[in-house]
């Protein structure tokens, strides 16, 4: 799913088996469906997306969190459509880059955009925690967006000092881990020298969690000096649904 898809063409050349744009814009929707009618497209707004339904690998905010007024809030609308393994994929202007465009924007060298957040990639973290997701993975691309830039945008972006100056950030996110509601609980206890005591933390040992498993170690010193080696006494226990004990050698 693209968010502020325009004429469809990014989602368009991704090729998706299953690709839907969204954007607020009626006049961009009928464009976007003359050009890539293979695209399912939805007129609404980033900010309340209540009447879409669906679940989604990739979910892409492509130079739309630069533009939108609550980006939290549009973040919080895209968790309905995650999965575990969904991917969130944002770029947004560096915003060392604001002076340049300002400029370039006033002597008609780049197209006019609307007023933009400027946001920094710890300002994106921040609030995708708060969404319930979490960043993975961030870069800073195009290092030189005019001609015979290739090199620049393709190595010394990569570089210190230079990936600092890039034109546009990138971060791919996903949803954040949900806590298990009742995790089990595995209790291991290192046992030398406590003969005639194994029995009795047995019996001390409360349930805890969903399931809890008990072990015990014993290092064994081998017979022979000429071999370092240990062979290990493993006891264990797991209390549900009745007291039981097992042990096996293992060397």
């Amino acid at each position: 799913m693209k968010l502020a898809c325009g004429t469809g063409s990014l989602i368009a050349h991704l090729k998706p088996s299953h690709g839907v744009g969204v954007d607020f814009s009626p006049e961009m929707i009928v464009r976007a469906k003359q050009r890539h009618p293979e695209i399912e497209y939805h007129q609404l707004d980033a900010h309340d997306l209540s009447s879409l339904e669906g679940t989604f690998d990739v979910i892409i905010f492509s130079d739309t969190v630069n533009d939108l007024w609550d980006v939290q809030r549009a973040l919080e609308q895209v968790k309905k459509f995650c999965t575990p393994q969904t991917r969130l994929i944002l770029n947004f202007y560096n915003h060392l880059w604001q002076l340049p465009l300002n400029i370039a924007q006033s002597l008609n060298l780049a197209a006019p955009m609307l007023h933009q957040n400027w946001l920094t990639p710890e300002d994106v973290d921040n609030m995708l925690r708060l969404a319930g997701f979490e960043s993975i993975r961030s870069s800073c691309e195009v290092l030189w967006p005019l001609p015979l830039g290739a090199f620049a945008d393709r190595f010394l972006v990569k570089l210190w000092p230079f990936r600092s100056f890039g034109l546009s950030n990138f971060v791919i996110a996903r949803p954040a881990p949900q806590p298990v509601k009742e995790p089990s609980v595995s209790v291991v206890v290192a046992a030398r020298n406590e003969a005639g005591n194994i029995k009795s933390i047995f019996e001390r040992l409360p349930k805890m969690g969903s399931r809890t498993s008990w072990s015990s170690w014993k290092d064994i010193p081998a017979t022979t000096p000429t071999k370092p080696s240990k062979r290990k006494w493993r006891l264990s226990f797991n209390p549900e649904p009745a007291l039981s004990s097992t042990g096996h050698w293992q060397s």
